[in-house]
């Protein structure tokens, strides 16, 4: 039993007591203390929001922006070139979706502690299952995100909802034409909003809209995408205080022609080859 005791005990705790001197009180009481300490650390939930927010705001910290990362601003400026080739191209946006993804996730993990190779203690991260999760792509940009998120998620329920922007209007309003969300899509513990551009953040806006419509809790939300403007940020973020936002990349300002600058161009188009670059 001493033995356990002394392979079970954390470092810390090993330092100051002997097992092989304990009394069954001493054992108690420590014992006790090592309960106490695994406490501290088992499920506790992982802090959300990691990345650079500081230039425009914290937003209570749901909004995490990737643009302080070296490899994200080496991977957005492949995409920025308009000599970039589609081939190309889908291999630049697929890299930093996997970013993304990775630390939409990285924020749904719960902590626990554990026991490596070398027998000392660490903190764990656990992600929830599969099942857990939904993720909702805005057609036909958030479809791009899909191939990155079936690798990490294999068995995820996806919905599909295709909103346009009015291109005909001076505000460029967002027009809603179809919806095909999971069943029981409101019990899922955390629902991704796909779409690699906010300009506006009128089509996230309405999407982010039908979802609590059928029932599904903002503050389980999450909006990830590429490339935003503070206009899309103020969209989403102050129209649904408790949604989370995770973006690669914030760029100036909007054009005349309300297009991300200096943006990536037609993200679809250039993503799926429907046109050549600009």
């Amino acid at each position: 039993m001493f033995g356990y005791v002394r392979r079970a005990f954390p470092f810390t705790l090993r330092t100051r007591v002997s097992a092989q001197k304990l009394s069954g009180a001493a054992l108690v009481s420590t014992m006790t203390a090592f309960a106490l300490y695994r406490a501290n650390f088992l499920s506790t939930p992982l802090a959300r929001c990691q990345g650079s927010v500081s230039e425009h705001g914290d937003y209570g910290g749901r909004l995490c922006t990737l643009n302080h990362i070296a490899a994200v601003k080496h991977l957005m400026s492949q995409l920025r070139d308009k000599e970039t080739d589609t081939k190309t191209f889908r291999i630049y946006s697929d890299r930093i979706m996997r970013l993304l993804l990775e630390e939409a996730l990285a924020q749904e993990l719960t902590v626990e502690t554990r026991q490596s190779p070398t027998a000392d203690y660490y903190k764990h991260y656990r992600p929830h299952s599969d099942s857990d999760y939904a993720a909702v792509s805005i057609m036909r940009g958030g479809d791009s995100m899909l191939g990155e998120l079936f690798n990490l998620l294999p068995d995820v329920a996806i919905g599909k909802v295709l909103i346009q922007r009015d291109e005909s209007s001076t505000d460029k309003r967002p027009i809603f034409y179809y919806a095909k969300l999971p069943e029981r899509i409101e019990e899922k513990k955390r629902v991704f909003v796909l779409d690699p551009m906010c300009a506006s953040g009128g089509s996230a806006a309405m999407c982010i809209q039908k979802l609590i419509e059928r029932g599904v809790s903002p503050d389980r939300i999450t909006f990830i995408n590429l490339v935003t403007v503070e206009k899309g940020i103020k969209k989403v973020m102050e129209t649904f205080p408790e949604v989370t936002m995770i973006t690669a990349c914030i760029d100036p300002h909007l054009n005349e022609a309300a297009y991300i600058c200096p943006g990536l161009g037609d993200f679809g188009d250039r993503y799926f080859g429907s046109k050549l670059p600009l």
